[in-house]
């Protein structure tokens, strides 16, 4: 019985010696199967370094491509609506196309965002904002701001056409316009025909000539006009619109204007930083406006006819105000601070109220030999039989309280 017991003993240790050797065996092999030269930790760390460095290609690559369609003058497409871009706040690297929430194009300058109060659809109005923040007349930090006008098509053929809120379609054709008593519009002058300088109401002429005024008195006296008008008839043909600035000018350091809410307004000519910009002479507003932005990526400049009247029509068209082009100033007989009047239609301010505003647009009304080449736009506080279609002709040197200027950018 003792030597049975002894023999059970004797094969128990043998067969935990040996699994021992073998657990050690397998240890050997599982660590180096896990941290030798090709073990999975190293294989892994690998791994991880190789996608590290496809990650990067393919960052340097993208950009890459980026700046490949930002100097070739190329548009970034992204597949994002004006709200998305709205909540994310974020400002575009290049030029850069997206929808509103009916599907209709909006092009995003480069260096611009969707600002926070804009609206999702192009008949809401789509606001844009520059990164130049400094405090409003709101006493807000804000950049500068511009609406997008809708361009449904050039030819006024009926093609791709406008789609509003409430999925109904209009057309918005980029052209020159005059308005009937009840404010109904007149197409005169079709944007793909500009180079005909057509006449409206005998005096008023859009040039494609690019010049600087020629200030004189007599009857050869001149405006300044458009900076380039092809460029801006293509550019409205194939980015399906373009911004005015959502607000009249306002001073800045004399050079170039602010398109914000002013800090103050009044008729006297004091040079302060946000104050409404009246008080200027037509190709003083030109050379304003031209100097509010010099980049690559798009176009700064004063407002021409086609941009002015195809801004009203847009106004009728896609908001309630079916006769804005004969709104008046309501009852703002004093000057006001932008933004203050009440006039906001597809967050646009003031073009029936307010400052009579500078356009390239020429004149060639004259009265006893003497010149009035400069036009003006729009409804002013100074008398309410100035509408929102309004045109005015004035000299070359009129620098009035009642007058300010309003900035146009296009891709």
């Amino acid at each position: 019985m003792e030597k049975q017991k002894n023999k059970q003993k004797g094969i128990t240790l043998i067969a935990l010696v040996v699994t021992i050797v073998v657990l050690i065996i397998l240890a050997g092999v599982s660590i180096n199967m896990l941290v030798g030269e090709n073990g999975i930790i190293n294989m892994a760390q690998k791994a991880k370094e190789n996608t590290e460095l496809a990650q990067v290609e393919e960052e340097k690559n993208l950009n890459t491509l980026h700046d490949i369609l930002q100097t070739s003058g190329e548009i970034v497409i992204l597949d994002k609506t004006v709200e998305e871009m709205r909540a994310e706040g974020a400002y575009v690297q290049g030029n850069t196309s997206i929808q509103d929430n009916r599907g209709n194009k909006v092009v995003i300058p480069n260096g611009f965002k969707i600002a926070e109060d804009s609206g999702i659809n192009v008949s809401e109005g789509i606001v844009i904002e520059d990164n130049d923040r400094t405090e409003d007349g709101n006493g807000e930090e804000k950049g500068n701001q511009f609406v997008w006008i809708p361009v449904s098509n050039i030819n006024h053929d009926g093609s791709n056409q406008i789609t509003k809120t409430d999925g109904s379609q209009v057309e918005i054709t980029l052209g020159r316009y005059t308005f009937l008593e009840d404010g109904t519009e007149n197409l005169v002058q079709m944007g793909e025909n500009y180079e005909e300088e057509s006449i409206i109401s005998s005096y008023y002429q859009e040039l494609v000539e690019s010049r600087n005024s020629n200030q004189s008195e007599e009857s050869d006296g001149t405006n300044t006009t458009a900076k380039n008008l092809s460029e801006f008839i293509r550019s409205v043909k194939e980015n399906g619109g373009y911004y005015i600035a959502r607000y009249e000018a306002s001073y800045r350091d004399g050079i170039k204007p602010y398109s914000k809410v002013s800090v103050t307004a009044n008729e006297e000519n004091s040079k302060i930083d946000g104050k409404l910009w009246n008080l200027v002479t037509q190709s003083e507003a030109a050379q304003a406006a031209r100097n509010m932005y010099t980049n690559s990526f798009f176009e700064s400049d004063l407002l021409n006819s086609y941009a002015w009247d195809t801004a009203i029509s847009y106004i009728q068209k896609c908001s309630n105000n079916t006769d804005y082009s004969i709104q008046n100033s309501l009852n703002n007989t004093t000057i006001s601070n932008t933004g203050k009047t009440g006039d906001e239609v597809c967050k646009i301010n003031d073009m029936a109220s307010n400052l009579s505003e500078w356009s390239t647009e020429y004149s060639m009304d004259s009265v006893d030999s003497t010149a009035y080449p400069c036009v003006d736009r729009g409804g002013t506080y100074y008398t309410e039989g100035d509408l929102a279609h309004y045109r005015g002709s004035s000299r070359y040197n009129a620098n009035y309280a009642a007058f300010g200027f309003r900035v146009l950018i296009y891709i």
